[in-house]
C-alpha cells in the first residue's frame, strides 16, 4: 500500500512540474542580462528538469514494481482457485460415485 501512495506522490508532484515549466521559462534572461544572470538561470532550468527527470524516472519503476507485485498476486491467485476447483471437483465425483455404488441395480 505504501509503494502505491509514494508512487502516486511521485506522480503528483511529477504532473505539477510539469505544469510549472511555462512559469519557470517565463523568466528567461534577455540579451542584455549579465553572464552571471544567465549562469544562474541555466542552472536553476537544470537541476529543475534533473529533479523531474528523476521523479519520472521513480515513478516509471515504482510503477513495474506494483505491477510485478500485483502480477505475482494475481498468479498466486489463479493457483489457489484452480486449487479449490480441483478439490472441489473431486469431492462432488466422490460424491455421486457413492451415491451411485449404493442404488440397488436392478
Amino acid at each position: 500500500m505504501r509503494l502505491k501512495v509514494i508512487t502516486t506522490i511521485l506522480f503528483i508532484l511529477g504532473i505539477l512540474g510539469v505544469a510549472a515549466l511555462p512559469f519557470l521559462l517565463q523568466g528567461v534572461p534577455g540579451p542584455g542580462a549579465g553572464q552571471q544572470t544567465r549562469v544562474n538561470y541555466s542552472i536553476g532550468v537544470f537541476v529543475f528538469f534533473g529533479v523531474l527527470s528523476i521523479i519520472w524516472v521513480a515513478v516509471a519503476g515504482l510503477a513495474l514494481l506494483i505491477i510485478r507485485r500485483e502480477r505475482m498476486a494475481f498468479a498466486a491467485e489463479k493457483k489457489d482457485n484452480l486449487n479449490q476447483l480441483i478439490e472441489g471437483t473431486l469431492k462432488d465425483h466422490g460424491r455421486q460415485q457413492s451415491s451411485s455404488m449404493d442404488e440397488p441395480r436392478d
